[in-house]
């Protein structure tokens, strides 16, 4: 799962135009199945997506939240 997270992050760079930060703790290539790790990585996906669709710059509003 750490390679695939991995690699799901790294190719995300494109879209926001950086590489984001990611750090893994814990035992995740041996105690995550594998069904729950490829929901949780369709889940990273889609919030990976959608975080580099709406990030930007906001016009009329403070960056300052």
């Amino acid at each position: 799962m750490r390679g695939r997270v991995s690699e799901a992050v790294r190719a995300s760079a494109t879209s926001f135009g950086f590489a984001p930060a990611l750090r893994i703790e814990g035992l995740v290539d041996t105690e995550v199945d594998d069904d729950v790790a490829d929901h949780a990585l369709a889940v990273l996906g889609e919030a990976l997506s959608n975080a580099a669709h709406h990030s930007g710059p906001v016009r009329g509003r403070s960056s300052a939240l």
